[in-house]
């Protein structure tokens, strides 16, 4: 059920005044979507797994996601369509490269300050049963070997390489904190970060 696996990914909220600073208003948010953050983070968006939560239909079909479930065998839930479902990650995918090319190796961010470059990825993953942590290093690892190439490109003599994850309900990784000191940005810029979580609202 998803309220299940809400309550395992309360640890990821509990106690975090930044990824909850939304909670206090609309301001900076439409409406809409300030209803559809809640309805994410509290398990209960509209979800065929939603649905027939506690109940089992005499159609399994019932459960599978109205958009990719008879190819895929997924079920409808949050976790699914916002991260799994083959229609909606083809449009997250076809976004992607449009901004960035389709280099694998190309980062998401290149900032450049006086004579640094920082090197940043951002990633959303679901919070439930995700080590956040370790996909920040991934990135950072990952892009580690373009440095010389960077410093090379934008003619500056140091490149730093970080990563921004940020859980698809808000949730803030705490190692975000080196990469954005890395590049100067103040703290008022992690919650403008958080409140970016409105683009995975918009899949709903």
């Amino acid at each position: 059920m998803e309220s299940g696996k809400m309550t395992l990914c309360l640890p990821s909220f509990k106690k975090g005044s930044l990824v909850n600073s939304w909670l206090r208003g609309t301001s900076g948010m439409r409406s809409q979507d300030y209803i559809t953050g809640l309805k994410l983070r509290f398990g209960v968006i509209e979800t065929r797994s939603q649905k027939w939560r506690g109940r089992t239909p005499q159609n399994p079909d019932a459960l599978l996601c109205r958009h990719c479930g008879h190819s895929s065998g997924h079920r409808e839930t949050a976790a699914d369509v916002s991260q799994k479902c083959l229609v909606t990650q083809a449009s997250i995918i076809q976004r992607h490269n449009k901004i960035s090319g389709d280099d694998v190796y190309k980062p998401d961010l290149i900032l450049i300050k006086d004579d640094t470059a920082h090197n940043i990825d951002v990633a959303v993953p679901w919070e439930k049963g995700t080590n956040m942590h370790e996909i920040h290093e991934r990135k950072t690892t990952k892009y580690a070997q373009l440095t010389e190439d960077v410093k090379a490109l934008f003619g500056v003599q140091n490149c730093t390489v970080g990563a921004i994850v940020i859980g698809a309900r808000s949730s803030w990784c705490t190692s975000n904190d080196r990469s954005l000191k890395a590049c100067g940005l103040p703290k008022k810029f992690k919650r403008l970060l958080c409140r970016c979580f409105s683009v995975c609202q918009k899949i709903f």
